[in-house]
């Protein structure tokens, strides 16, 4: 039995269509924003900073997803395809947003002559937070599911019209573990002062849960053969969080245990 809710891309407002996804996003950055403007005082930064942050990383972070998915899949568009942003950008690849956002950050931050670390420690949570709501955007336009099955239990399966089956629905399983991830990186940030240790811990989780994904859907988004450049970027992530904790809690307390026998 299929399920009777299929996801539609849009709905009518009166004369306008209005795509779930932008939606999503939109409100997904307001609710971000407002959070991080509240937690920012766990790392001594003000508000006035956090909305320049904004303002400048927030469109240079989906212009980084829009360029990674184009780049990854150069064959499906057209020069114009890739930059009509007007007509909807159907495609972002989180890692581009991550990559660009974090050096509009880091540029922020030098001008400004602010800790980059500091800054990321409240960053990277209400960027978990944006990622997990922006997987219902992916809901409604039919991406991010896996491979077919045979029973229909919304939303741990999804209707996709365009295959005429249910799907492992990808888009839920990320969703509630970035939403788990995002109350964990809250934690840390309010019970611990140690600078980087919130950037630390998303690596490690979000690297984490991308490999997870990423096999459950390989088969669809990577021809076969390929070099998934999300698995690399994934083990890249997971690699320089683990750095981090045994620099600080191996490396550096054994150096200050050493200092403090001279």
């Amino acid at each position: 039995m299929y399920a009777s809710f299929s996801p539609s891309p849009d709905f009518q407002l009166g004369s306008f269509s209005i795509g779930y996804y932008g939606l999503i996003i939109a409100l997904s950055i307001l609710l971000s924003y407002n959070i991080a403007t509240r937690i920012a005082k766990y790392r001594g930064l003000d508000k006035d900073f956090i909305f320049l942050v904004t303002i400048v990383t927030v469109p240079i972070a989906i212009v980084g997803a829009r360029f990674l998915h184009v780049v990854l899949n150069s064959s499906q568009y057209s020069f114009y395809e890739a930059i009509a942003f007007w007509e909807g950008w159907a495609g972002l690849a989180i890692y581009g947003a991550l990559i660009f956002g974090g050096l509009a950050i880091l540029t922020v931050c030098y001008i400004k002559k602010v800790n980059f670390f500091k800054m990321l420690d409240v960053a990277v949570p209400v960027f978990l937070l944006a990622h997990a709501l922006g997987r219902w955007g992916n809901f409604f336009n039919s991406e991010l599911y896996g491979r077919a099955v045979d029973f229909d239990f919304f939303p741990l399966t999804v209707f996709i019209e365009g295959t005429g089956q249910n799907h492992l629905a990808l888009f839920f399983y990320e969703f509630v573990l970035n939403l788990i991830g995002f109350f964990v990186l809250l934690k840390i940030l309010k019970k611990s002062n140690k600078v980087g240790i919130v950037v630390a811990t998303y690596a490690i989780w979000y690297g984490t849960v991308r490999l997870i994904m990423e096999p459950m859907r390989m088969e669809q988004f990577h021809p076969q053969g390929s070099i998934n450049m999300f698995v690399v970027i994934s083990v890249l992530l997971i690699v320089a969080g683990l750095s981090y904790f045994a620099y600080m809690f191996w490396y550096k307390s054994k150096k200050m245990n050493d200092n403090g026998n001279e």
